[in-house]
């Protein structure tokens, strides 16, 4: 008898698995390990259970159920059988052996003598797929070791009712597949009890808390025999709501008998409808299931959690995951599956997302495509899902954006999916041409005040990003060690709320830059049949973006450095270190005017990282070493010519200009590009801006894991980025004393740097990835894609799939790389032609690339597997191909 394998207290539980443990006591055990209060208690494993049938000899009697099929176990035979053999295993006798070894178990844990409760936890119990929910055994307030033996084989028999053998064939799983382990847990003394939700699982809505609550045990509740109160609420960054109270009729509850057992009995008459938690408990029990969510449930999977209080404190008793979420989406699709994609994120969130970030970004960009919809005047379910997390990186709900934008404004799916780029089927639409007949009256309708609404936020959004830069400035100002815990969360909020209040602006404008581009191309396509995405790309070319000038202007200190011997010393030394920078720069003689002019760089450009949405990454004013490569690399390639899409320009506004000089189109056109133009540049700086916010959030959360460390909750100040916001409120306010941070930290982290080498599909369709595929033709002689910068360029093949792996690019290679950021930008200077396996018309790389005059093609799936460094190739960004030496 393997003694280690049988029986575990909470911690040897952790590191056992519901294989083990069951599904359970695997949630419990967690729960402890990331400091949440549970009862003193412990498990007995699947092994004990195997122990027991083996010596009852109970094998062969339940190996003879494996054929009986579900139609059949209500057969009276059947249901008789099934008794019997659930006697047998409650009047089972232990092996004196494993009796002794469960007595000490229960004795160590201090369990023997106390009332406890006897949980059953099948292996595969409580998991996100099959819950078991009410199948299994549960006894409740027993004591010594014969009641709690019997109780044992209670939940042992109980894995053998009609019930459970019919749940089991339904989800398809084996009898033999399924064990019975065993949780032992210290009764709490219950004033209230109930369930808590972290979702509305009767509506769908993942921006809810429902909680149930009643007197007395929580088995009331469970058993659905009274009406509880029932409290739904809000989470917000800045507070938790009651949006909804409703006061049951409490007229029954379960409390203990003083011989063993439970009663149920009456409730006293003006207790009944009184509230039995005061609000300001509702509250306090929500933190806790948030926190349980980004816990247990990994901020994805939503909890199902029973809670005992006990008039001073709660205490959780067990959770396990929804199952069962109605889905919540426009009525039009509900019959089609949920289209999930990373389209465009690639591009604004590459990488994993940090826990300490991503509630304010999913919130954010839900009131983006919130305001979206109201903009258009279109109605939209409250609470829909906009975005989500698949190991680790954000998801649009593709579904429910392309049905907005075509009810909305008659956007066809195909064109959504060009703007956003990425390769994503598209929804069944009803019709093709969904701007005729009376729906497509009103679309027009809403078309126009988008527009028109579109064109009003341009004019705003400058005032509103000068004004949310110098909150930003004065933000970083102040010294955030001097602040209290609650005022640093306060100002947090504060920047939020600023963020949230320009993001509807920035949308607008950001839907205004691929609606103008879109009409452009339209208008040029029908005078220029074939060309007319050419002549948009060349038009727009050189209009003036921050982004761009961000790459302009490190050329510019490039030629600077290769004027001064002091600063080409520094940056051509074979032992380059550019941590060093500004003791190597002072040290030198002649360096003043560069570093004069850097520094300048980073007080304008500072705010920028790589990777910048990810406040984790640090920001260039703090690390410019990735600044400093890059100007040696221009220095030592001795790439000191600024790239100049001017003549591209000109010629294709001659060619249009003379096309439409006598035509109504030569007053709308130009109306149309500047509209465009101005939309893209403002774009990307409100994206500069943006990521200004970030910058004084970023510095607050080193502030917060600064406290943190001082206090022995956490081993780095980095690890704050893997820290709940719920989980840093809980413990600034008090209500827990940070016991299980490290240990949640340590589960992240290893979940985060899992996550980092995934390979993750582009798309998913309900909870199926699915990944693009790419059959190329051997003797095929181009690649397709989507041109979106006009002109060809050949040159030698260069892979890139990071921004720090850009001192490989040598200049007149091709870039190749799966989306970029503002961080790539450096590289495009360097880069002859782009090509990118993700992109739309208005992703970061295409409108870069416009402004250089690079020939840039976009959205060919699978090529950074297809090409390979060196392999010479010409881009060709009129036509949208890559044409190859061969693959």
């Amino acid at each position: 008898m393997n003694e280690s394998l049988l029986v575990f207290n909470w911690e040897q539980a952790g590191s056992a698995g519901p294989e083990i443990i069951g599904g359970k006591a695997a949630n419990l055990s967690r729960l402890r390990r990331y400091g949440f209060p549970t009862p003193n208690g412990g498990v007995i494993g699947a092994g004990v259970y195997r122990l027991f049938v083996k010596a009852n000899r109970l094998n062969v009697a339940v190996k003879d159920l494996s054929g009986l099929t579900t139609d059949r176990i209500l057969d009276p035979e059947v249901t008789t059988g099934l008794a019997a053999i659930q006697r047998s295993f409650v009047d089972g006798d232990w092996p004196p052996e494993l009796e002794a070894h469960l007595q000490v178990f229960l004795q160590g844990l201090g369990l023997m003598d106390k009332a406890v409760a006897v949980r059953s936890s099948a292996t595969m119990e409580d998991s996100a797929f099959t819950s078991f929910a009410g199948m299994h055994q549960s006894v409740l307030n027993v004591s010594g070791w014969i009641r709690i033996s019997r109780a044992i084989r209670e939940c042992y028999a109980s894995l053998w009712t009609p019930q459970a053998i019919a749940y089991r064939r339904k989800m398809g799983i084996e009898d033999r597949d399924v064990e019975m382990a065993v949780v032992v847990l210290e009764m709490v003394p219950a004033v209230v009890a109930g369930v808590a939700f972290s979702c509305d699982p009767r509506t769908g809505r993942y921006d809810r808390i429902l909680i149930n609550a009643a007197w007395g045990l929580g088995e009331a509740v469970v058993k659905g025999e009274v009406e509880p109160d029932e409290y739904l609420l809000s989470p917000g960054y800045e507070s938790i709501n009651i949006v909804e109270k409703k006061i049951g009729k409490k007229q029954r509850m379960y409390r203990p008998i003083s011989s063993g057992g439970i009663e149920s009995v009456d409730v006293e008459a003006e207790r009944r409808e009184s509230p039995a938690l005061a609000d300001e408990a509702v509250i306090d029990l929500s933190l806790l299931v948030l926190r349980v969510f980004e816990s247990v449930g990994e901020g994805r999977d939503h909890q199902d959690i029973e809670w005992v209080y006990d008039g001073h404190k709660f205490h959780l008793v067990q959770t396990r995951p929804v199952t069962r979420i109605p889905r919540l989406t426009f009525s039009a699709i509900a019959d089609q599956p949920v289209l999930w994609s990373n389209a465009n994120n690639k591009d604004v969130f590459p990488g994993v997302m940090s826990t300490f970030q991503w509630p304010g970004i999913a919130l954010f960009i839900e009131r983006l495509f919130v305001e979206s919809c109201r903009a258009m005047g279109l109605k939209f379910p409250e609470g829909l899902r906009w975005i989500r997390l698949y190991r680790g990186r954000p998801y649009f709900n593709l579904s429910a954006i392309q049905w907005a934008y075509y009810d909305g404004i008659g956007m066809l799916p195909t064109e959504l999916n060009k703007v956003l780029g990425g390769h994503q089927p598209e929804i069944k639409v009803p019709s093709q041409r969904p701007r005729r007949g009376l729906n497509g009256l009103r679309r027009w309708g809403r078309l126009m005040k988008f527009v028109v609404g579109s064109i009003r936020n341009q004019k705003v959004a400058s005032r509103s990003m000068e004004e949310l830069w110098w909150a930003a400035e004065d933000w970083l100002c102040v010294d955030f060690q001097d602040l209290s815990d609650a005022r640093l969360l306060d100002t947090i909020l504060q920047i939020v709320g600023r963020v949230n209040v320009f993001g509807p602006i920035y949308q607008s404008v950001n839907n205004a830059a691929g609606s103008f581009i879109a009409i452009l191309e339209g208008v040029l396509e029908r005078r220029f049949p074939g060309r007319g995405a050419t002549l948009a790309n060349a038009l727009m070319a050189g209009s003036g973006v921050i982004s761009a000038d961000l790459g302009y202007r490190l050329l510019e200190l490039a030629k600077l450095a290769k004027e001064d011997p002091a600063a080409v010393a520094f940056f051509t030394a074979p032992s380059f270190r550019p941590e060093t920078w500004r003791e190597a720069l002072l040290k030198r003689e002649g360096t003043g005017r560069f570093l004069d002019r850097f520094e300048d760089f980073l007080r304008e450009y500072g705010h920028r990282a790589v990777y910048e949405s990810n406040i984790m990454n640090p920001r260039w004013i703090e690390d410019p070493s990735y600044l400093l490569r890059s100007i040696r690399d221009y220095i030592l390639a001795d790439l000191v010519t600024l790239p100049s899409p001017a003549n591209k320009c000109r010629q294709a506004e001659e060619e249009v200009k003379n096309r439409i000089k006598h035509t109504p189109l030569r007053v709308f056109l130009p109306f149309i590009l500047k509209q465009a133009v101005n939309a893209v540049r403002i774009r990307e700086q409100g994206r500069s801006v943006i990521t200004k916010a970030l910058q004084p959030i970023r510095a607050l959360a080193q502030e917060i894991g600064r406290r943190l460390v001082e206090r022995g909750l956490l081993a780095r100040q980095e690890d704050i980025y893997h820290c709940s916001w719920w989980e840093i409120k809980a413990i600034f306010s008090g209500s827990w004393d940070g016991r299980g941070l490290q240990a949640l930290v340590q589960d992240r982290k290893a979940r985060y740097e899992e996550y980092l080498c995934d390979d993750v599909p582009d798309v998913i369709i309900d909870e199926n990835p699915v990944r693009s595929t790419v059959t190329v033709d051997r003797n095929a002689s181009y690649l397709t894609g989507a041109g979106v910068a006009s002109g060809q360029a050949t040159g030698p093949v260069r892979r890139v799939w990071h921004p720090d792996q850009g001192t490989n690019l040598q200049p007149g290679e091709i870039l190749v790389a799966p989306s970029t950021d503002p961080s790539w930008t450096p590289l495009f200077l360097k880069a002859t032609g782009l090509v990118m396996e993700m992109g739309g018309t208005v992703s970061h790389g295409s409108i870069v690339a416009r402004e250089y005059g690079i020939p840039a093609v976009v959205n060919v799936p699978g090529v950074m597997k297809l090409l390979r460094d060196g392999q010479t190739v010409t881009v060709d960004g009129d036509v949208g191909r890559v044409y190859l030496s061969g693959v």
